[in-house]
């Protein structure tokens, strides 16, 4: 079958002649289109009117004598059913370009097919008329009224068919014209059926009697209105949605202002999936490449570079040079030279030190030390005086801490990352169908969104005393060194569970929209718990291993209830969290108690589904000048990531606390 482009009218019911099987319809008209530039389109034609292969355009046919070729039509043209060649119904007996519009008078055959067409038809049944032609020429561009760019062709008319569903999915966009109010026509008969067809907007003939019948007068200028109407409010309700859209990923990507309007712009001119418009506005705000990893390896370094990288000896570097970076000829400010180089989608003010750098390298000797400086105090016992040598043995004593839960729980981590990242995900899937042997399938698609990560930070900051370092017998700078580290991984522990996605927050787990809910209502029961599970299963999203979070006074009360099971003549002596303490079970999967979940709320969920993403490794600031006239030593550490969960629906939350 030659490769045509096709619109759409309707059966003009009133001028039907039974008797002989004749139809007059109207087949064009001037009224604008949606078309995709496929194989359709020829390549030079695409060419001379700036189209792009699958760019949705507006389309206009020109109806100038010269412009439309009804040559195939009036040799006895076909007219089909569904487009299929092998397939005719019939013949066009007669077409014209009259009024700037399209007029034939069609003659269905005797066979059965064509006959039980013709009746369907006739009936109502199967009303709509589909016109197959092709591009002869590009004429131009031309602005519609709406402020939207039209383009007008000159044409060849190829075919007519009879069709069931007035939009053929396979081709492309065509154009259903439900709206458009049809040329009405007189009876026909047997007699009048070969007279010629008058040059009029009414497409008048002669009945037998010679006496003129025409049909009542088109409103052309109200059709125009309308449509355009129709046409603007469309156009606006679509723009609104890809600016609400534009204006979220600005906001993650502000960089990118200036090309996402683009293609908002440019989209706004389509009937692109909104979908596919969002894909392409974070694929270019986000500079898409392959997700790269930064590491010590890959920065240059063998083995015994990065055995000998030393955070410690970075800073001291920092303090006796008086800057921020250590000198290049280091490990230390070489590593952060070429890190400096990479896109880390993020500015620095310290020094950068790699993911995997080896950052708890054993303490430098006493002399060393004595270069070094620090906030706490060794003459206040609370603040480094407790570090002083005496006779120490064990390490400082660590303050207590609320327990992280999310990495032991199985959360991915991506770290190192450089630049902007964006994940495909899958929301929606094509549909299958039940159908009979020669019945045309429904095209249907798979829909794809994605989900953007963008650097947030997460730091903290902490003072030296230099005569503490000179005193200590301990290593204080790697127990500064790792308290910062524990409570920045706590943070981030804590956001992914509950960040509010806002305030420069990233959005955790309890936070985000779609995930399941369950209300306990009042004493938690084995029933309620296990409903946590009850409604990720049912949503298909028990796709990993899963497990529960709530508080330890949440777990206490739980370790105390007995289970109890609907229908049990005895009762096991068998607690609602099992094994005891902070990690226990329930209902045999995995169960952890943190006071990082507030209010006793209870999580269950795939954890694997979340995805903790952090860029680079860490920016130290060294800044030695605030305090100096205190002898001390200011020391910052930042790390920057984002969190994203793959599918909501792999979690539920309840809404009420678990202690009840």
């Amino acid at each position: 079958m030659a490769e045509r482009i096709y619109r759409y009218i309707k059966v003009d019911r009133a001028g039907i002649d039974k008797e002989a099987r004749r139809i007059p319809i109207s087949f064009s008209s001037e009224y604008p289109a949606l078309q995709r530039a496929d194989a359709a389109v020829p390549v030079q034609i695409k060419r001379a009117a700036g189209l792009k292969d699958g760019q949705v355009y507006i389309e206009i046919l020109d109806h100038a004598a010269d412009s439309v070729d009804l040559s195939m039509l009036n040799n006895r043209g076909a007219f089909l059913d569904e487009h299929d060649e092998k397939d005719q119904l019939g013949v066009i007996e007669k077409a014209e370009n009259l009024d700037r519009s399209g007029k034939a008078i069609v003659k269905l055959s005797g066979h059965e097919k064509a006959i039980k067409r013709f009746n369907e038809m006739v009936d109502d049944e199967r009303p709509h008329i589909s016109a197959g032609y092709q591009y002869t020429r590009f004429i131009g561009n031309e602005a519609m009224p709406d402020g939207r760019t039209a383009k007008r062709f000159a044409w060849k008319a190829l075919e007519l068919s009879s069709v069931a569903i007035p939009a053929d999915p396979t081709i492309g966009v065509a154009r259903d014209y439900k709206d458009l109010v049809l040329v009405d026509s007189p009876q026909l008969t047997e007699s009048n059926s070969n007279a010629p067809i008058e040059q009029n907007a009414n497409m008048k003939t002669l009945a037998p009697a010679e006496t003129p019948v025409s049909a009542p007068a088109i409103d052309e200028k109200k059709l125009r209105s309308d449509v355009t109407t129709e046409l603007r409010v469309a156009y606006q309700k679509r723009r609104k949605e890809l600016r609400e859209r534009g204006d979220l990923i600005v906001k993650d990507f502000p960089i990118a202002s200036e090309k996402v309007r683009s293609i908002i712009d440019e989209a706004a001119e389509t009937d692109e999936a909104i979908g596919e418009v969002s894909f392409r506005m974070l694929r270019e705000a986000g500079a898409i490449k392959p997700v790269k990893q930064v590491t010590m390896a890959g920065l240059g370094y063998d083995g015994r570079d990065i055995a000998s990288y030393s955070l410690v000896r970075g800073i001291q570097n920092c303090v006796l040079r008086g800057k921020q970076q250590p000198d290049p000829d280091t490990i230390e400010g070489d590593a952060h030279i070429r890190m400096s180089k990479l896109d880390l989608g993020y500015s620095t003010n310290g020094f950068l030190v790699p993911p995997d750098a080896n950052i708890s390298q054993r303490s430098l000797s006493r002399s060393d030390r004595r270069r070094m400086s620090r906030d706490m105090q060794v003459n206040i016992f609370g603040q480094g005086g407790a570090t002083v040598a005496m006779e120490l043995v064990t390490p400082i004593i660590e303050i207590l801490r609320n327990r992280m839960v999310t990495s032991s729980l199985g959360m991915i981590v991506m770290a190192g990352l450089e630049g902007n990242v964006v994940i495909p995900r899958q929301t929606g899937a094509g549909t299958a169908y039940a159908l009979s042997e020669i019945a045309q399938l429904t095209v249907s698609n798979q829909v794809l969104d994605q989900i953007a990560l963008s650097p947030k930070r997460v730091g903290a900051t902490g003072q030296y005393s230099k005569q503490l370092v000179l005193q200590s017998s301990i290593d204080v700078e790697s127990f500064m060194r790792d308290d910062f580290l524990k409570v920045i991984a706590i943070l981030w522990d804590r956001l992914i569970l509950v960040g509010q996605g806002a305030a420069d927050e990233p959005l955790g787990v309890m936070n985000t929209p779609g995930v399941g809910s369950v209300n306990f209502g009042a004493a938690a029961t084995f029933a309620k718990l296990v409903s946590f599970w009850t409604a990720i299963a049912s949503a298909n999203a028990d796709v990993g291993e899963m497990g529960y979070v709530t508080t330890p006074a949440a777990s206490g009360v739980l370790q105390s209830a007995a289970k109890l099971l609907v229908g049990a003549t005895t009762v096991a002596a068998v607690p609602l969290w099992e094994g005891g303490g902070v990690d226990g079970r329930i209902n045999g999967y995995p169960a952890k108690a943190t006071n990082q979940v507030p209010n006793n709320q209870m999580l269950f969920g795939v954890f694997s589904e979340i995805i903790h993403a952090l860029w680079g490794g860490m920016d130290v600031v060294v800044d030695p000048f605030t305090l100096a006239d205190k002898a001390e030593v200011k020391i910052t550490m930042n790390t920057w990531g984002d969190v994203a969960i793959r599918h909501p629906q792999c979690f539920a939350v309840s809404s009420d606390a678990a202690n009840q």
